[in-house]
């Protein structure tokens, strides 16, 4: 499951996720409580991961995992805390533009920001196939409409 929220950031360059994590937030803070022996599943890094290797305007070394209190109350937080989504996120595109592949030294118009869209979907495609879980009928659907150009589609679960 991943939740994400969607916001514009005034100081970073690029796109970038704010994640969830609670022992890099412990190791951070260099709290006394030994993180060492803390486990937790790393598979919030999976997806920003994806996207850093699909999307230009995307960057991983921006990303942000740590939980601070004065967050405490954003979405991203919340449903990682009180609902368990390991996967929560607040995705971070930048006012000031982008320093990085084709969009370097260019603001973020209209379709930079549709295609980071197409690109997180893509990565959500991409992080289910890795899952094992998705069946051969969502997959077939899928490809069907990817290659559907002029018909009316059908999106009807059945």
């Amino acid at each position: 499951m991943v939740f994400c929220d969607f916001h514009g950031h005034s100081q970073k360059k690029n796109v970038f996720l704010y994640g969830c994590s609670i022992k890099e937030t412990l190791w951070q803070a260099e709290s006394t409580v030994g993180t060492s022996n803390l486990l937790e599943d790393v598979s919030y890094r999976t997806l920003p991961k994806i996207l850093d290797k699909l999307a230009p305007a995307f960057t991983m070394s921006s990303c942000s995992f740590l939980v601070e209190k004065s967050r405490a109350s954003t979405a991203r937080i919340v449903v990682w805390r009180e609902m368990g989504v390991s996967r929560s996120y607040t995705m971070e595109s930048s006012y000031c533009g982008c320093n990085q592949g084709p969009y370097q030294g260019l603001q973020f118009g209209t379709s930079e920001l549709e295609e980071m869209g197409a690109m997180f979907c893509l990565g959500l495609l991409v992080l289910e196939l890795r899952s094992g879980s998705c069946s051969h009928h969502l997959l077939t659907r899928a490809a069907a409409l990817l290659n559907a150009e002029e018909e009316p589609l059908d999106f009807s679960l059945q």
